[in-house]
């Protein structure tokens, strides 16, 4: 027989999926057109915490963050990229990144440390 409402609860899941795709690849995209930096990282953010294991959000978050000179929000949510891949070779990507926005906050020290 299966699982009741097995199929019902897939393609919620898959709607929802598909709906934070769209959101990531369309809409924060088009803010940051326009200028709206922070409007492109609340979206961002919003799906870093829903998909937490998710480097992509997280790293998305971090640039319009940083775009929109929301320095510690941009490392907050360069660290949770860090946390998500910490395992991978993109972690240098990133550190080099938080290594970037120290700078643009002029606080060298922690850039290099």
């Amino acid at each position: 027989q299966g699982i009741p409402n097995a199929d019902a609860k897939f393609n919620s899941y898959i709607k929802g999926k598909y709906s934070q795709i769209l959101l990531a690849e369309t809409a924060c995209p088009l803010l940051a057109e326009t200028g709206n930096y922070m409007g492109a990282a609340v979206i961002a953010a919003e799906l870093a915490k829903a998909e937490p294991q998710d480097e992509t959000y997280a790293s998305m978050a971090a640039e319009y963050y940083e775009k929109a000179r929301s320095y510690a929000d941009a490392l907050t949510y360069l660290d949770k990229a860090l946390d998500a891949f910490i395992r991978t070779e993109s972690d240098e990507e990133i550190l080099m990144r938080k290594m970037q926005v120290y700078l643009e906050m002029n606080n060298v020290d922690k850039a290099f440390s």
